[in-house]
């Protein structure tokens, strides 16, 4: 969104010269200025924060939802309106939303060796979107009604790299495309132990064809600092691990304490 789209939403004209925002309010550089002096650095970031949470989904009403595709995935159609930032709602408006369930995504750590296994399989969506279909990946599975993120994370392991989980920690979560798909991912990071990650795995129930790979973090971490890493997931994990190897490796020892899948 250009910036005087934003401006003329927040103040309802265009703004002066400089004119910057803080807190929802509109103000003018000078009084910014000022008010930032006044607040502090750290008040001036909870008061920041503070405005971007304001919205709630009590601030959203939905009109009607109805599926209007059903296939291997599903579409919903929502008509709706919501509150605006300057006040009052929305006109009523409809948005389509991409329904696939919720998901988890694991990087597989050896801290002994300092090596991560990653998958590669091919993407039909890669191929619509005009990418190489063949795409490196974290193990990544959907999680059915009534499993623990953790469960699929360990199944979901063994059949796309057959290799066997020892501890598991979360790093987090995130949505995708929040614009127009539903889906959740958590993220863990989990101890195996490389010398068993080799070969070619998938159910051929889904027709998965998937191929391990093991590199070391620093490749990893190298591919990641020269844009070399295109999707979401796996991004975000080895952000995560070049943040927090040491301090991985520091907590879980250099002796692999692979597990079972529970």
């Amino acid at each position: 969104v250009e910036q005087s789209a934003v401006n003329r939403s927040a103040a309802g004209s265009n703004p002066a010269p400089g004119a910057r925002f803080l807190c929802g309010a509109f103000l003018g550089a000078t009084a910014l200025d000022e008010r930032m002096t006044r607040l502090g650095g750290d008040r001036h970031d909870r008061c920041l924060k503070r405005d971007l949470r304001q919205m709630t989904k009590s601030d959203v009403a939905i009109s009607e939802c109805q599926t209007v595709f059903q296939g291997y995935f599903r579409v919903d159609r929502y008509t709706l309106k919501h509150r605006l930032f300057n006040g009052g709602w929305s006109a009523p408006l409809t948005r389509e939303v991409f329904e696939r369930g919720h998901s988890v995504a694991v990087l597989l750590y050896d801290p002994a060796r300092d090596l991560i296994a990653l998958i590669e399989q091919f993407r039909v969506g890669a191929l619509a979107a005009g990418l190489q279909p063949w795409m490196t990946e974290c193990v990544a599975g959907i999680i059915e009604e009534g499993e623990e993120p953790e469960h699929v994370v360990r199944r979901e392991t063994a059949e796309e790299t057959g290799c066997w989980l020892g501890r598991v920690e979360a790093i987090g979560a995130f949505i995708y495309s929040p614009g127009a798909c539903s889906e959740v991912c958590r993220l863990f990071v989990a101890e195996f132990d490389s010398a068993t990650a080799h070969g070619i795995h998938g159910l051929a129930s889904e027709h998965e064809d998937i191929k391990t790979h093991v590199v070391s973090a620093d490749t990893a971490i190298g591919w990641l600092d020269a844009g070399e890493i295109n999707t979401a997931a796996l991004l975000i994990a080895i952000s995560w691990l070049a943040r927090n190897k040491d301090a991985l490796r520091r907590r879980w020892g250099a002796s692999p304490n692979v597990g079972v899948l529970s």
